[in-house]
This record gives C-alpha cells, sequence and structure tokens, in this order.
C-alpha cells in the first residue's frame, strides 16, 4: 500500500465490469449483439431514460452508429422472439 500513489490509481470504464457480469448471468447465451450493447449501456447509465439517448450514448462512447428505427426493431424482436430465452437465463442465474 505505501508504494501506491495517485498516479498509479486508473479508472476502468463501467461497460469492463457489467460485460463481466453480463457474462456471468448467462446473458452470452442470447446472440445477438445488440441485446449486449443495450444492456450494458443502460447497466452503466442508468440515467438513459430513452431508446435515443441509449443510442446517443453508444455513438459517442462505444463508437456503434445505430439508427434509432433499428433499436425499436430490436426491441420489438426482444418482445417477441428473445423474451422468453432472456428471462429464463435470469432465472437460472437467480436460483
Amino acid at each position: 500500500m505505501e508504494s501506491l500513489s495517485n498516479a498509479s490509481i486508473g479508472t476502468v470504464p463501467p461497460e469492463l465490469v457489467f460485460v463481466r457480469l453480463y457474462d456471468h448471468i448467462g446473458f452470452a447465451q442470447v446472440q445477438q449483439g445488440l441485446f449486449r450493447h443495450l444492456v450494458i449501456a443502460r447497466l452503466a447509465f442508468l440515467f438513459l431514460l430513452s431508446k435515443l439517448k441509449t443510442a446517443e450514448y453508444l455513438y459517442r462512447y462505444q463508437g456503434i452508429d445505430l439508427d434509432i428505427g433499428a433499436v425499436y426493431r430490436f426491441l420489438d424482436k426482444l418482445n417477441e422472439i428473445l423474451k422468453e430465452e432472456v428471462e429464463q437465463i435470469a432465472f437460472a442465474h437467480t436460483r
């Protein structure tokens, strides 16, 4: 501890922490890259209250250029096709 100084302390982007959590829960089984980006962005920055702000965040900080229409279409797909899979993964993790 004595050898530590302010210069030796760095910050870890929240995405690095939440990626590990995302994988630990088992969401990596969901083979949809957009799902991963949206979940991690929302976990890292809970103040992203809108889909538009989430898309802006992903572009600004991750370099991912998303059309807001693509986000809405993906969320429809999530609700119609992937919802049960995501729920099962989350439930299995909590057991």
